[in-house]
């Protein structure tokens, strides 16, 4: 499974995902619009005296952020907020948020008005101050301030009684009498004893004073008026809304293609095992009761309907189909316009057809015509009419003749079991060169029992409507009658899933050479839209080529050329042969130009070459490189270290036997695929169904003078020796 598939349901459902973003995004942008900014006020409080003491304690820090942690919480109790509510006259606070941070608390106000949110965090910060014990001790003023006077006395007397220590001290040093000595000795001890004194005191006052507490609050930043709101962020709350519609978009796209059991295009290769030799897309301008390839020769379609008739014929050539079984798993799948279609264009290239209507249940041969229905297959059963005369001629074109299903049945299923129904294919095979048959989808047993009685079945399924589960049991039922399955046509794709439309982008696939990577590897140079869409327009330009009035000689010479530069090949060579085998005329395709009357030069690659390997076995040929291949002719002038070809190789077949060998080469091994190799070979079924006819050149002019010898080859390439004509070493 690629990667691309993993991404399908949202490439298919892109419109989906763009619709959920826009309606979620214009809902969040209609929601959001309205909505009033929001402001941040912030007051802080200060815990404790540790952050104005120059020497704090281990335990005073401790005990101020705990006290700031219950502080924090004290603000959000009934008691702070009733207080803050009655103070600023309020019914209800806005919403706010306390931090304990260190020594800090932290109020923060959320309010669409910014000067509320300030007037509500300063009346918190307040409030919670007037419920701390300082507050109690700063309302009892006589006796703090009787409490400051003590101090300041006990600070002025331990100054003094310091200084008096100092200058006895001094006194003490200029004594030289016992007496005195002792004397002074015994006043500075005195004066000791009262320092200790008065300094017990100081801090038994200091105690009992607001400067020595550690449980005291104090407002240390008050909240200012708010300028930049602080939301709501409407782009991200817009973009998010985007995100998760797109998210929800994605996730129902998935859960639908779940939930679908129809076949999309990428599944009907893996459910069925038959290759995809059709892609039909939905008809423009179609009406009912119209033939479209009929009124639109110039159309893309028309030029699908063509491919698919190639490829038909291609599949015939070993195993001849008359008697083609147009069918799909189930009705609604557009197998009969797909089926009148096929019939009118096979009709048109000189084909005598006759499309049969076998689906007695539902049938529409006639509608698709505007013939009439009164007699057909069931009249032709019931022996009212013969074979012959049950054929209506078209006026359109004279080649294709119609049978209608007739009267109805009211037993199909026994009438096309029946050996009568096998009489009349034969006898139909004996009127036309294709019989082609719309039947019964293989719901019902119509279409098990004419399967086997066919040489081929085409298998008709729409992508997007043919469901998993019929299929299956068409395939199943397939394998059980023992019916050939010639291949797969998908039908009314939509049309840029068709792949169709010219451009430079689709043709690059086989005008533009491969690009090696760093490794020397070529990458891939085609996406398989724009091979499939490259292959059609080759095989295109090929019909249109032959359709022309150009002699043979000049038809072969632009075939060679034209598939050349189309599938992006170095060069190309072309051997036509008599009834004999025989070298009548060789062609090589070279740098633009092509040169005929080689037949001389290239006898020996028709026996020795790879080219003589494919007219001997009759089959294409691909190799990879030529220096791993002994089918390869190497020639005198191959260097030893000459540059490796990748080379496909196809024989031109008629019923009568083979009439040529188309090579192309290339100087970059590996180049050609098997899809290369089965275009080829589409062409060159193109170019035997056309009954083109070799013919030996019987001039050459001055762009196409015969090569008298290998050398001269070498000679019109001197500057890329490593490069030799398909035809000269093949």
């Amino acid at each position: 499974m690629r990667l691309r598939d993993y991404f399908s349901p949202l490439l298919k459902w892109w419109w989906l995902l763009i619709l959920a973003a826009l309606v979620t995004g214009a809902t969040a942008y209609w929601a959001t619009r309205s909505l009033p900014s929001v402001y941040q006020a912030r007051a802080t409080l200060l815990v404790g005296r540790g952050i104005n003491d120059p020497n704090p304690t281990g335990n005073e820090i401790g005990v101020s952020q705990q006290l700031a942690s219950a502080y924090a919480d004290v603000a959000t109790r009934e008691p702070v907020q009733a207080a803050t509510m009655a103070a600023l006259g309020l019914s209800k606070l806005p919403t706010y948020d306390v931090q304990a941070n260190g020594y800090f608390v932290e109020i923060s106000v959320t309010h669409s008005d910014p000067k509320l949110a300030q007037a509500v965090a300063n009346e918190l910060a307040n409030q919670l101050i007037v419920v701390s014990p300082a507050s109690g001790q700063q309302t009892d003023g006589g006796r703090q301030s009787f409490v400051n006077q003590q101090l300041d006395e006990a600070q002025a007397q331990i100054t003094q009684t310091k200084a008096d220590i100092v200058n006895k001290q001094k006194a003490l040093a200029g004594l030289s009498s016992a007496v005195d000595i002792a004397n002074a000795q015994t006043e500075i001890d005195a004066l000791q004893v009262k320092l200790t004194a008065l300094e017990t005191n100081y801090a038994n006052l200091l105690a009992s004073s607001q400067q020595g507490q550690l449980n005291t609050i104090s407002l240390f930043e008050a909240a200012s008026t708010p300028v930049k709101p602080i939301g709501p962020n409407k782009p991200l709350i817009i973009l998010l809304a985007v995100l998760s519609g797109l998210v929800l978009a994605g996730g129902a796209a998935y859960l639908i293609e779940y939930l679908d059991n129809t076949l999309r295009r990428e599944d009907v290769s893996r459910l069925l095992p038959y290759p995809v030799i059709g892609n039909i897309a939905e008809l423009e301008h179609w009406r009912s009761g119209q033939i479209y390839v009929a009124e639109n020769p110039r159309s893309m379609t028309t030029e699908a309907f063509r491919s698919l008739k190639t490829n038909l014929e291609f599949a015939a050539v070993d195993r001849p189909i008359r008697t083609l079984l147009v069918t799909s798993a189930e009705s609604g799948d557009g197998k009969t316009l797909l089926a009148s279609n096929l019939a009118f264009v096979l009709a048109r290239a000189g084909k005598k057809v006759i499309l049969l209507d076998s689906d007695l249940r539902v049938p529409g041969i006639h509608k698709s015509f505007g013939l009439s229905n009164s007699s057909g297959l069931s009249d032709i059963f019931l022996g009212a009419i013969s074979v012959p005369n049950a054929v209506n001629q078209w006026p359109v074109e004279e080649n294709l003749g119609i049978i209608t299903s007739g009267t109805p049945a009211p037993n199909p299923a026994e009438l096309i079991a029946s050996g009568k129904m096998d009489e009349v294919l034969v006898r139909l095979k004996e009127l036309a060169d294709w019989v082609i048959i719309d039947s019964a989808p293989f719901i019902v047993a119509d279409a098990w029992v004419l399967a086997a009685k066919v040489d081929a079945v085409l298998v008709v399924v729409r992508p997007g409507h043919t469901h998993r589960e019929p299929a299956r049991a068409m395939l199943s039922q397939l394998k059980r009658s023992g019916a050939r399955v010639i291949g797969v046509a998908l039908n009314r794709l939509p049309r840029a899933a068709a792949g169709y439309g010219y451009g430079g982008a689709y043709m690059a696939g086989y005008t533009a050479e491969a690009r090696p990577t760093e490794k020397g590897r070529p990458k891939d140079r085609r996406a398989p839209q724009r091979q499939e869409q490259a292959s059609l327009e080759l095989l295109t330009a090929v019909s249109r080529l032959l359709s022309s009035r150009a002699s043979a000689h000049d038809l072969w010479k632009d075939l060679l050329q034209l598939t050349v530069e189309r599938m992006g090949a170095t060069s190309g060579g072309l051997l036509l042969l008599d009834a004999g085998g025989t070298v009548v005329d060789g062609l090589v395709a070279y740098k633009g130009k092509v040169r005929t009357g080689l037949a001389e030069p290239l006898a020996e690659v028709a026996h020795a070459g790879l080219a003589g390997w494919v007219a001997a076995h009759r089959q294409g040929a691909l190799v990879a490189n030529t220096t791993d291949d002994p089918r390869w002719l190497r020639r005198p002038w191959d260097e030893p270290d000459g540059a490796a070809r990748a080379v496909v190789s196809v024989p031109i077949v008629l019923s009568n036997g083979m009439i040529g060998v188309l090579t192309l080469a290339k100087v970059q091994a590996g180049y050609f695929a098997g899809d290369d190799l089965a275009l080829l070979t589409a062409v060159a079924s193109t170019i035997a169904l056309s009954g083109l006819v070799a013919v030996p050149s019987s001039s050459a002019g001055p762009d196409q003078q015969p090569l008298a010898a290998p050398s001269s080859v070498e000679a019109t390439a001197p500057h890329d020796r490593n490069v030799k004509p398909a035809g000269a070493g093949s």
